[in-house]
Formats: structure tokens, sequence, C-alpha cells
């Protein structure tokens, strides 16, 4: 048995087999413990500095790694260093006069905005209120057919775009002045409308006034209030707000709104006199035959 062990510990080791002939040519061979814990010693001794130098190889070669890695991030790094050297002195300049060129790109998107559309007489953002009511109202009541220029003809008879009494329309489509019409106490052709909102939104606490662009009774707006530029919030005083919410108005009067009977009755609603229909109706088909030909 003790051979045995010391047979296969020597195998398993890979060590010389010289202990094992001495013991098989001993008449009276004597393997004891001692042996095998020296064999089993030399083979652990073995696969120590066999570990040792595989591990010293890995070292060696991670070193060579990083040593490669250093000096191509060195290379890099020269490179970039002469291509900011050689960068031509437009680039820097431009870069330094980023903000002037930005901010004068906002100043020119504004003015574009505010500057009146050839062939009418209201700015680009008064249009795109206009044209953002009749895309709104083709989603929320398709059979209505209302257009841009429908309501465009009541915002001018109404408010003259936003501008009556020297207001302005700001990019958001407030209005740089409360428009509030006169008091409907039953005077100058109008009908007696007692206060309803408590004069919150006409600051007459007795009468009703017309307010906004659009020119909405305050318990009309309660009715028919729209937030139509997203902001959160539902205006009068706001050219958006307010020609979604007349946009609404007009397709619960009547629908067909393409044509003149359909826009006719809507418009009557809206104002009981047919002077007002005919002048609406004449300004609308104006604004619509003369942004056709501009677009042509």
């Amino acid at each position: 048995d003790a051979i045995a062990d010391l047979s296969v510990s020597m195998y398993v080791s890979g060590l010389s087999a010289a202990r094992m002939d001495a013991a098989l040519t001993d008449e009276q061979p004597s393997i004891n413990d001692d042996d095998r814990r020296g064999v089993l010693a030399e083979s652990s001794l073995a696969v120590l500095l066999e570990e040792r130098a595989a591990y010293r190889q890995r070292v060696d070669e991670a070193a060579a790694r990083v040593a490669a890695a250093t000096e191509e991030i060195d290379g890099v790094t020269q490179g970039l260093q002469a291509a900011v050297e050689a960068r031509p002195a437009a680039v820097s300049d431009e870069a330094a006069t980023g903000t002037t060129v930005a901010a004068e790109r906002v100043a020119y998107e504004e003015a574009r905005a505010l500057a009146t559309v050839e062939g009418v007489d209201f700015t680009l953002v008064a249009l795109d209120a206009y044209r953002q009511a009749a895309v709104s109202m083709a989603f929320e009541q398709p059979a209505c057919g209302v257009q841009w220029w429908a309501v465009a003809g009541i915002s001018r008879v109404e408010g003259h775009h936003g501008t009556y009494g020297g207001s302005t329309v700001a990019l958001g489509g407030d209005t740089t002045k409360r428009i509030i019409g006169i008091q409907l106490n039953g005077t100058n052709q109008t009908a007696v409308i007692g206060d309803s909102d408590g004069g919150a939104l006409d600051g007459d606490p007795v009468f009703d006034r017309a307010v906004g662009p659009m020119q909405f009774i305050p318990q009309t707006w309660t009715r028919f209030a729209a937030d139509g530029n997203g902001d959160g919030v539902a205006s009068p005083f706001n050219l958006y707000d307010a020609t979604l919410a007349a946009a609404r108005y007009l397709c619960t009067s009547s629908h067909g709104l393409a044509d003149d009977p359909g826009l006719r009755s809507a418009y009557f609603s809206y104002n009981h006199s047919e002077h007002y229909v005919s002048s609406v109706l004449g300004h609308a088909r104006a604004y619509q035959r003369a942004v056709q030909l501009a677009a042509r």
C-alpha cells in the first residue's frame, strides 16, 4: 500500500521515479509517511513555482500593454495639441462670438414673427394663432370645417387682430393692452347685460363688457374658454386662446363653415347684425385669397 501511494504521488507530480525504483529493489522496502510527505511537498513546490512563473509572465504582459497604451495616449495628446495650434483664427473667433450670434438669431426670429404677413394686415403670430385654431377644430369637430381665414375675419372686425387701441400681440399671443369694449347698458345700440363675473375680466361690477381681441362677453368666455397656446392658462386677452374659443363658438353655431351659407349663420350667431356678417365674411374671403396668392 505504501509503495502504491508513493507511485501515485510521483506519477501525479511528474517527479523522478528514482525513489520508486529504490523501493522496488529493496528486499524490505520502508515507505513511511515521511516519504509521502516529501513527495507531496516536492509536488506542491513544483506547482507553486510553475504558477509563480505564469503570474510573472502575466504581469510582464500587462505592463507591456500599459506602456503601449501610455505611448498611444501621448501620441493622441500631441496630435490634439497640434490640431489646436493649427486651428484657424476664424474658428476661435466664431466660438468667442457664439453667444452674440445666438442672441442676434433670436432677435431675428422675434422680428420675423412680429412682422406683418405680405398681402394682409396682421402679423405672423396672428396667422399662426388662426391656423392653430383651425387645426385644433379639425380634430375636435371634423364636421365643422372651420378655416383659419374664417376666424381671422372675426378678429379683424372685433379687435383689429389684437391691435385695437394701440395694443400689439406678443410672441406668445398676449396683447400688450387689455382690449375692453363699452359698457353693455342698453345705450349706443347695445343690449343690456348685467355683470356676470364681478368685474373679474372687464373691470366692471355693474354691467358686462366684451373683452379681448375676439370681444367675448365674460359669461360667453366662461363657456368657451380655451388654452390655444398650451401654456396652461385660458385668457380672453391672449390671441391664441381667444381665437380657439371663437372657433369653438362658430362650430357650435353652425357646420359647413368652408362655405358662405354656413359662415353667415355662424357669424350671425356671433353678432346679430347682417352688416356685421357681411363685413366679417368680406374680410375673411379677402384673407383667404391674399394668402393663396402669396403662396403661389
